[in-house]
């Protein structure tokens, strides 16, 4: 988040990143996709056949 923001933050219960130049908005970002493959493993086993259709199969 900006540093602009700086004020909310505090209500937040996240570990939240502030940042002020694109250089650092774009490490943010990139580090949030590097963890994005990792998603997965969280929900239990089994749990993403219920997102299947007899139309389109897996989702």
């Amino acid at each position: 988040m900006s540093s602009r923001c700086s004020a909310g933050i505090g209500l937040c219960k996240y570990e939240l990143k502030l940042t002020d130049t694109m250089e650092e908005e774009l490490s943010c970002i990139n580090d949030a996709l590097k963890h994005l493959n990792d998603v997965p493993a969280l929900y239990p086993k089994g749990y993403f056949n219920q997102l299947r259709s007899s139309i389109g199969g897996s989702v």
